[in-house]
């Protein structure tokens, strides 16, 4: 019978062959017997047995893994100490080895160095006899006439020559200060050292052009001790701008190049900030000055901006050319640009101030010309006072003189042409001089628009005035001269805050140009204030005309109590149809405070107008209902001013007016009504007085009472 081993598993296993044997080797298996000895329960026996037989295998297998593997780890852990002490000792060795060698180094250090140092003394004597013996021997060569062709006037020996020629200029040098008779020496000298230099700049050049980087850097090396060097820094940066054009333009052209030649200069020379600040002395000197000198100042205008333009492009360019770190140097900077343009600041505000005056007095002419008006003159700068002789009109006829205040036009174009002057005057002006060149400016502004446009025209608006007991229905085109002008002091306001106000804050003409700002400006409402008080007194002395010459006696006593009604009488209507055309004329041309003053004053004159007026009449009942129907009409058209104290004023005149229509027994009732209440009894008496029954009903006993 087969039983399993630890040699039926070595090499390759192969489990279908396994049981095989297994099967071939069991006594009923079926293979080696008849068919009817096949014995299944025999089979699975023996496999039965088999793998209990595996897994005693399997188990012991295991346990003489697990001792190797103990055995191993022991090794392992043995090895590894029998290693680090052997590097431990490696080390020890090592460390005392390079103690050693580095102790016998500086050893033999200690004995050589010192020996170098002789021997470089000794050498360092003889190194400088041999030049001075060479130098003299060439120096002697030019006493005698006996150049060294070889080393002097060969090309390809001019790095070679330039130490020895500028050693032997130098002491050419000398000698000609302490006698003459080396003056025939010097000048040869001179004449190889200029060729030689002259030589070396040609050889730059070339390796320029070749744009051969080392070959420049050696010759400029050479070049630097040389008298001539300015003059190769000159051409190299004339040779690397000749095809740059700098247009007006602007410069932004310029900061790319630099940077380029900023990496170039860097490279090739061995100063490059000396070289970079000739570089930035030609481009401004020579590039930007150009455009500076053929600045034309035939036309003062395009002058003055193209100026504008020019220095601040300049100092543009000056900061950007700082950040690309092309210069540090910002006073460096500033100097080159005050270099260029100090003629032209020196002059600049006297020419600001010639255009500006010639600009704004042409705007002037141009638009009184434009409304076919004369200009007439006036006898101050400030507090104009026309000359009456000259001004002479018709009250019966005023003129309208509204049309010589500017809407848009003129205000709009001097603004504009002040507003670039405050720029300029912030770029061009010195530091020092913005405060006082600003007031300059702000000082023509306010003589043009204010004085003589603004303040010109209200003076000329004041004398066409109509009187105040007009024989006419009087203009208002006074209204739109006060609207205009408060346009202007707004538009003037603005400008001053926005460009005026900086440029001065803080020195001490700002106070100054304050305070004559505030008078000007006082003056001109005092006299708008008084032309519209004028006017008010030509609406309120119009109107006195109007029941004066139209209201009738009998429109409010009638002959007969069967008088029919009218709905208002023509006096009324006249007065109304005018009033309303005031009242719209005020809100078109006047708003906020303005509106609400002009209303509240104008109400209050026409109240005590027409209260007087109705107090010149004796009322019949018809008559008194009459009166109602008009004071009913005044109030509608005043409740148009949006005026609650005025709209008060008219409801307790018609309030007074019902004591006119009450019956004699309801008076004493009426008298003592909401809005009649708080009015004086004299007042109240004063209507019931003219009443056409005050007497005959007894009325005059209520006054006692």
């Amino acid at each position: 019978m087969f039983n399993p081993g630890i040699k039926d598993f070595e090499g390759e296993f192969d489990a279908k062959t396994y049981i095989d044997r297994l099967t071939f080797t069991t006594p009923g298996g079926g293979i080696n017997d008849e068919d009817d000895s096949f014995d299944p329960s025999l089979l699975h026996e023996r496999f039965i047995r088999a793998i209990e037989d595996m897994k005693l295998l399997q188990e012991k297998t295991e346990k003489k893994l697990e001792k190797l593997e103990e055995v191993s780890r022991k090794e392992s852990t043995d090895h590894v100490k029998r290693v680090g002490g052997l590097l431990h000792n490696c080390n020890e060795i090592s460390a005392q080895h390079f103690e050693e060698l580095n102790g016998r180094i500086k050893h033999v250090s200690s004995k050589v160095v010192p020996l170098g140092t002789q021997l470089e003394r000794a050498n360092i004597p003889r190194t400088k006899c041999a030049e001075a013996y060479n130098i003299i021997k060439q120096f002697d060569g030019f006493v005698k006439g006996n150049i060294d062709d070889e080393l002097f006037n060969k090309t390809n020996n001019l790095k070679k020559a330039a130490p020895v020629i500028q050693m032997l200029k130098s002491i050419s040098e000398d000698l000609c200060e302490k006698s003459e008779r080396f003056n025939c020496v010097d000048s040869s000298i001179t004449e190889t050292y200029h060729a030689i230099e002259t030589g070396l700049i040609e050889e730059f050049q070339r390796a320029h052009a070749d744009d051969d980087k080392p070959g420049m850097r050696e010759i400029a090396t050479v070049l630097q001790h040389f008298k001539g060097y300015n003059q190769c820094v000159v051409e190299f940066i004339n040779q690397s701008l000749k095809d740059q054009i700098i247009t007006t333009d602007g410069f932004s052209e310029i900061v790319p190049q630099c940077c380029e030649l900023r990496d170039l200069i860097h490279k090739v020379f061995s100063n490059p900030e000396f070289v970079l600040e000739n570089l930035l002395v030609h481009i401004f000197l020579s590039r930007i000055r150009q455009h500076v000198e053929k600045l034309d100042r035939s036309n003062l205008g395009s002058y003055l901006r193209q100026l504008c333009i020019l220095f601040s492009e300049t100092s543009a360019l000056s900061q950007q050319l700082i950040i690309c770190q092309l210069s540090n140097d910002t006073e460096f900077l500033a100097r080159l640009q005050k270099n260029i343009f100090h003629r032209k600041i020196a002059t600049y505000i006297s020419d600001e101030l010639e255009f500006l005056n010639r600009t704004c007095s042409a705007i002037l002419a141009h638009y009184y010309a434009s409304i076919g008006h004369t200009k007439r003159q006036l006898t101050g700068l400030k507090n104009a006072i026309l000359n009456k002789a000259m001004t002479k009109q018709s009250h019966d006829a005023p003129i309208n003189y509204s049309s010589l205040l500017s809407r848009d036009s003129v205000v709009a174009k001097i603004l504009r042409e002040t507003e670039e002057s405050f720029n300029r005057c912030d770029i061009l002006s010195p530091q020092s001089d913005i405060p006082k060149n600003a007031v300059d400016i702000h000082d023509i502004l306010l003589q043009y628009l204010v004085v003589e446009h603004l303040e010109y025209a209200i003076d000329m608006a004041t004398q066409g005035l109509p009187p105040v007991e007009p024989k006419s229905q009087p203009s208002l085109h006074y209204l739109d001269v006060v609207n205009r002008s408060d346009n202007i002091f707004h538009e003037i306001e603005k400008q001053y805050v926005e460009k005026f106000q900086p440029l001065v804050l803080g020195s001490l003409l700002y106070s100054e140009a304050v305070t004559k700002r505030k008078e000007l400006i006082a003056s001109l409402e005092s006299k708008l204030e008084s032309g519209l008080d004028r006017t008010l007194n030509s609406v309120v002395g119009w109107v006195k005309h109007i029941l004066q010459t139209e209201q009738r006696k009998s429109d409010y006593k009638p002959e007969g109590e069967d008088c029919a009604l009218v709905e208002i009488t023509p006096a009324c209507r006249k007065t109304v149809h005018f009033l309303n055309m005031v009242i719209k004329s005020c809100k078109s041309s006047l708003d906020g405070g303005n509106l609400l003053v002009t209303c509240e004053e104008l109400g209050s004159r026409l109240h005590s107008l027409i209260y007087n007026h109705l107090l010149q009449y004796q009322y019949t009942g018809i008559g008194g209902m009459q009166a109602m129907f008009d004071v009913n009409e005044y109030c509608q058209c005043i409740s148009g001013m949006n005026n609650p104290l005025v709209s008060t004023l008219f409801d307790k005149l018609r309030a007074l007016c019902n004591l006119l229509v009450v019956g004699p027994d309801n008076i004493k009732e009426m008298m003592t009504a909401e809005l009649l209440a708080d009015i004086d009894k004299s007042v109240k008496n004063l209507f019931i007085q003219q009443r056409s029954d005050y007497k005959s009903s007894k009325l005059n006993q209520l006054a006692t009472s």
